[in-house]
């Protein structure tokens, strides 16, 4: 499928799947999504905490609209936002803690498989004013 269609898709899905079906809605303020064309399923994060256990999430959804979850290990922890796929991996981004930083799934596996952190003040030299 066309990347571009993601997002009209996405929204139809999520339009949908109420109407059409009594399953759980895993989706918690989704905040981005890709396609992976190998295994022809859309990945979502969320990045909120709108229900019990969402926060940290990456949810999976197939053609036919069913969800599951690709990776909870950073549930509660985290918000999950970008999200961009290199090869056979995905990388998200975790904020919204003291720690943060890019998550490294397995796109085949769906396990953390690395956890790159980031220094949260990398940029309080730029706001430092400079001694004379």
């Amino acid at each position: 499928m066309n990347p571009r269609l993601a997002m009209p898709v996405l929204i139809l899905i999520t339009l949908a799947l109420p109407a059409t079906c009594l399953a759980q809605n895993l989706l918690s303020n989704p905040e981005s999504i890709v396609y992976d064309a190998e295994h022809r399923c859309y990945l979502v994060s969320n990045w909120a905490d709108d229900g019990p256990g969402t926060k940290g999430t990456i949810v999976r959804i197939d053609g036919a609209g069913n969800q599951s979850y690709f990776n909870t290990d950073l549930i509660g922890q985290y918000g999950i936002a970008g999200l961009y796929i290199h090869g056979d991996q995905l990388l998200a981004a975790a904020g919204n803690a003291p720690d943060p930083g890019i998550a490294v799934y397995s796109l085949e596996t769906s396990e953390l498989v690395d956890f790159i952190s980031v220094v949260s003040n990398v940029f309080s030299i730029a706001r430092t004013p400079l001694l004379v």
